[in-house]
């Protein structure tokens, strides 16, 4: 712990920021950072000072004169109280001695690097409580001194403003240790058994870790310890990550609004806005806040959903965490990769299919439904669920022909279309196709299975699909049906003018 004392406190009207300065004496080579700065050629700042209100929140000040008058008094009541002058517990604070290195991209020609040093004054945070009455805000301030600055080019900078702890999380920081950066995270401190938010978490770390620049050992370890006796920095400096540990940078407890570690993790990550990690983010949420991992009441599905797995994971191996997370990330990372797929991938290749003339549409009314049905030409697996889907066109039926020629033909579930007519005249027309018998009863056609005489298709009536051979043929035969002639089928079958399965 270092001490340092506060010389004065100015407010600078035409900008509306608050400065604390930093009295003589202060010493930035009584940081482990010294060799660091010189080696990479940071500008040690001519002047130091604690920023009480920054630029952006100053401009709420300018624009309203009764709100600096309030300002300018408050102020001059600090300085009444002596909180500049050396002696006074006002003026005194305290620095923890860890140094952050983090960066910020202002404009595509001004990226920032900084190193700031963490401290704290329990005189400015009472004058920062009282700001925050006057501006009606609440703030969690990140209090720090700025102690050396680069540009991508080498020149000094005014600084990076943090103006809570969660602008932190932002700005990629990182524990300067022995005069290097500590990138390396192999083990993590957790302060209760594993949890879906803690398991998220670590996925993510290990995902997009590198979106930060950090890296974490593929075998890492896993402490849970619900009061560690370090701070969030001084384990870093030994390469250990706590999560959710009281008081710490990726502490969710601790926010002004609820939230989760998950989602704490994907602002450090770089990922806050990313879409694919949208269905996991909910999922932890419902779990944290309502303890509904899985909605459904049935006793099964509690048992089997990933919540009810995790928690007897947590009975079995309750010595083990670091087992559990890494039986269940794979997870994560499947689910990950599949809505990556819908949000990136399947688009793209929609359109590139479509250029191509691979993808076509055409409209069926099956007695009073309307039945959207989309005819597709490629071997990706995941594009008929995308198909269905809202985002990908909530096509009614999807009918997939791969490379190989087999064709599957996949509906939408809650549509509730029947299908025993286009699955008879798809029999008829492969038995025609191969020359074989066609004298059979449209009702025999029509059965659920696979038929001896057309052994190609398989109608799966629990499911409601047609399937020449899925998602792996397994030595079925292609269909012989030309892919423009079961388009007509399709169409015909879907709309019953072939054959009414409700007529006796």
């Amino acid at each position: 712990m270092k001490k340092f004392h506060i010389a004065s406190v100015n407010f600078n009207k035409e900008k509306g920021t608050i400065m604390a300065n930093v009295a003589e004496g202060f010493d930035v080579n009584a940081y482990d950072c010294g060799h660091f700065i010189k080696e990479n050629q940071f500008h040690i700042k001519d002047e130091f000072h604690i920023t009480v209100v920054g630029f952006q929140e100053g401009k709420n000040i300018v624009e309203n004169q009764q709100t600096i008058e309030k300002i300018e008094s408050l102020i001059q009541k600090y300085s009444a109280d002596n909180l500049g002058n050396s002696g006074n517990s006002n003026n005194s604070a305290n620095s923890s001695g860890n140094v952050l290195f983090i960066e910020k991209e202002y404009a595509p020609d001004d990226y920032r690097f900084s190193l700031v040093a963490e401290c704290s004054s329990v005189g400015l945070s009472n004058l920062r409580k009282e700001v925050d009455t006057v501006l009606q805000t609440k703030t969690k301030p990140y209090w720090h001194i700025t102690l050396a600055t680069r540009t991508a080019e080498g020149e000094a900078h005014a600084g990076i403003g943090i103006r809570s702890s969660n602008d932190l999380l932002t700005l990629k920081p990182k524990v300067i240790h022995d005069n290097e950066i500590v990138t390396t995270i192999s083990s993590f401190v957790v302060p209760t058994r594993m949890q879906p938010d803690t398991v998220a978490s670590i996925f993510l770390l290990q995902e997009f870790g590198s979106q930060a620049g950090y890296t974490i050992l593929p075998d890492y370890a896993v402490e849970i310890n619900p009061k560690p006796q370090n701070s969030f920095w001084d384990a870093m400096k030994e390469g250990a990550m706590q999560l959710d540990c009281i008081g710490g940078l990726l502490d969710h407890h601790t926010q002004e609004t609820q939230t989760t570690l998950t989602e704490l993790v994907k602002v450090f990550v770089q990922q806050k806005n990313n879409p694919s990690l949208d269905k996991l983010s909910a999922y932890v949420e419902r779990d944290d806040f309502h303890g509904k991992g899985t909605i459904s009441t049935d006793m099964l599905d509690k048992a089997f959903g990933l919540s009810g797995l995790l928690t007897a994971f947590n009975k079995v191996h309750a010595d083990t965490p670091a087992y559990i997370a890494k039986s269940i990330t794979p997870l994560y990372k499947a689910h990950y990769e599949e809505e990556r797929k819908r949000n990136e991938y399947l688009p793209q290749l929609v359109d590139q299919l479509k250029s191509e003339n691979k993808i076509s549409e055409a409209k069926a009314k099956q007695r009073k439904k309307k039945v959207d049905i989309v005819f597709v030409e490629s071997d990706e697996a995941s594009l008929p669920g995308y198909l269905r889907s809202s985002i990908g066109g909530r096509y009614d039926i999807v009918v997939q022909r791969r490379a190989s020629g087999h064709t599957n033909i996949i509906t939408r579930p809650l549509k509730n279309i029947d299908i025993r007519s286009l699955v008879a005249l798809v029999r008829k027309s492969e038995l025609m196709m191969n020359k074989k018998d066609t004298h059979h009863p449209e009702r025999y056609l029509s059965g659920e299975g696979v038929l001896p005489e057309v052994e190609q298709w398989y109608y799966d009536r629990a499911t409601n699909t047609l399937q020449n051979g899925g998602l792996n043929e397994g030595g079925v035969l292609a269909t012989s049906i030309p892919f423009e002639a079961f388009k007509k089928i399709a169409e015909a079958g879907i709309s019953e003018t072939y054959w009414n399965p409700l007529q006796r």
